[in-house]
């Protein structure tokens, strides 16, 4: 039994339905699944960068604080 049949049989035996993630130089990887007739079901693209170029001031009223919640706040949360 080939790895990639070993993993279909056990994440059937678990319930679930058989899916693989392809990371960026597995194309051996991802040849031999095409082969066997899989498709790409959900194509993710992921951006990085230091946090403290995201964690930057507020523009002015672009956010509130407030404690307690305001009752608009209570009634979209809940």
């Amino acid at each position: 039994m080939t790895d990639i049949a070993e993993a279909e049989t056990e994440m059937r035996a678990i319930g679930q339905v058989p899916l693989f993630m392809i990371r960026q130089g597995e194309s051996d990887l991802d040849a031999l699944l095409e082969a066997r007739g899989y498709q790409i079901v959900d194509p993710v693209t992921i951006y990085l960068c230091a946090a403290h170029e995201l964690a930057k001031d507020l523009a002015p009223a672009s956010a509130i604080p407030s404690w307690p919640p305001l009752a608009i706040q209570c009634e979209l949360w809940s």
